[in-house]
């Protein structure tokens, strides 16, 4: 039966799909792909132009506050947008390939299946042979090695697959341009709320400007009042001094006046200051934009200096990968992609089992050790794993973690230097108990790895098993643990 094949990487379903590519067998509708990014994800937006983009590429369509399709379309209303959603229960009923289809597995089962074989009883998963480096099946290890690694080889599955020189490159540069679109709106955004202040106070000073210059022409009013009195005075006498009556009510509007005219001195003296005021905030205001205009500036120079540089140790890290007549690793497309999605990711969640084994282990060789295989975290790949040893009557149980050669290390900081905090959980409840690791960065085990991985190390602290069992954190002969890398330290 001739099956088609379909690979698309998923996001936003769980943790144990999220970032990783499904060979699917069933035909996937296209209204569920991003026209964008190519990627399937949980929730995809319908344009009115007919394009389909997910969450993050939906984003990006937003350009001085108006939305337009990545595509070259038209623009649109956020109303015009229409959101489905794909459910996980739904996704879980495809047809897929295993992930390990390219070391010979053939089962060909729905995705919720798929799992469970694959975390579970698939035997197709293999290695690095640490002499050869040859990819080995883990059941086939004894047997190569024996056969001094002539034997027992996985064939390269993809030896015709010539993935393009430059997939990886604006793979990159795609996440570059995205991180830089992030600084540059939020510098836009914190201009214009400088702008708008600037334009509130300039409309008060204005306001404040008006009011002075009425106040000011009431009092010249008066002042005219008052002139034009005097003069009836001086040129009528005969009449006032006739006349009581209309004399004294011309000293009460005189005196009246005068009261008008130191009160309005007054309100204008409170104007004055107030303008003088306003005048030294709107200065300060174009002193403290000035001052964000240069940050932004720097920062933005910042940003492009950090782009141009990227750029370069990637034009010079495709070259050393490409040197061997343009001959690539199948799979080193996707694992330079899976590297950079981890630079973000912290945590990492993992059961010890066999407790009770590892204890009479200890108990016989007063040490023991479970590891798990390398996994990315903030973009190191990392072995982690626990390092049980005899205490007294109890078993101490520390951290241990070996360092592995990963695909983007030459854009991490090295020596390693994160702490590691571990925190056993119950599953039944939401206790938790934590404590810190201090790395001294200074030790062997944490530089840049120049082989395979550099020899694993594990951290003094410690804590107790029999405080663990007591307290329930110990459930069905296992023991719920995660790994949480910090901030840098500095020493």
């Amino acid at each position: 039966m001739d099956l088609q094949r379909q690979s698309y990487t998923v996001f936003g379903f769980s943790k144990e799909l999220d970032w990783r590519p499904l060979n699917f067998v069933d035909l996937i509708p296209a209204e569920r792909i991003c026209n964008g990014c190519g990627l399937l994800p949980i929730e995809t937006a319908h344009l009115p132009c007919r394009h389909v983009l997910c969450k993050p590429c939906f984003q990006q369509c937003l350009v001085n506050e108006e939305y337009e399709c990545l595509l070259g379309c038209n623009q649109f209303t956020k109303k015009d947008v229409e959101w489905r959603a794909f459910p996980m229960k739904d996704l879980l009923e495809y047809k897929v390939k295993c992930w390990n289809q390219d070391n010979g597995c053939k089962a060909i089962l729905s995705v919720e299946e798929m799992l469970d074989h694959f975390y579970g009883g698939c035997v197709h998963r293999s290695t690095h042979c640490p002499k050869c480096s040859a990819s080995v099946l883990c059941k086939d290890v004894g047997a190569h090695r024996r056969s001094d690694c002539s034997t027992h080889k996985v064939p390269n599955q993809a030896k015709h697959q010539k993935p393009s020189e430059g997939y990886v490159q604006k793979a990159m540069l795609f996440l570059l341009e995205a991180t830089l679109r992030e600084r540059v709106e939020e510098i836009r955004i914190c201009l214009d709320r400088l702008i708008r202040d600037l334009t509130t106070q300039c409309d008060s000073l204005s306001e404040e400007s008006r009011i002075e210059t009425s106040e000011t022409e009431t009092r010249t009013m008066n002042e005219a009042r008052i002139t034009r009195v005097s003069r009836s005075r001086q040129h009528f006498p005969t009449e006032v001094d006739r006349g009581d009556q209309v004399s004294e009510r011309i000293d009460d509007l005189s005196i009246e006046v005068s009261q008008g005219v130191s009160a309005l001195s007054e309100h204008i003296k409170i104007l004055q200051g107030d303008t003088r005021r306003s005048s030294e905030n709107m200065e300060q205001s174009n002193i403290e934009i000035k001052r964000h205009l240069s940050s932004a500036d720097d920062r933005l120079e910042g940003v492009l200096k950090t782009m141009k540089f990227l750029k370069g140790v990637l034009g010079e890290s495709m070259k050393r990968v490409t040197n061997n007549g343009g001959q690539v690793s199948p799979n080193m497309a996707d694992t330079i992609l899976l590297g950079q999605n981890t630079l973000n990711i912290t945590c990492y969640e993992f059961r010890v089992k066999g407790l009770n084994e590892l204890k009479k282990a200890v108990t016989s060789e007063t040490w023991a050790v479970q590891q798990k295989d390398p996994v990315y975290l903030r973009g190191y790949r990392i072995a982690p794993g626990l390092y049980l040893r005899k205490h007294g009557d109890s078993v101490a149980v520390h951290l241990l973690i070996q360092l592995y050669k990963g695909v983007v290390d030459e854009f991490l900081q090295w020596p390693y230097c994160h702490d590691i905090q571990i925190t056993f959980m119950q599953s039944s409840s939401d206790r938790r108990r934590e404590f810190p690791n201090r790395t001294r960065r200074h030790l062997e085990s944490f530089l840049r790895p120049t082989e395979l991985c550099n020899r694993a190390r594990y951290y003094t602290s410690f804590v107790l098993l029999d405080d663990l069992e007591r307290d329930g954190f110990t459930e069905g002969n296992e023991l719920c643990v995660m790994w949480e890398l910090l901030p840098r330290t500095s020493e």
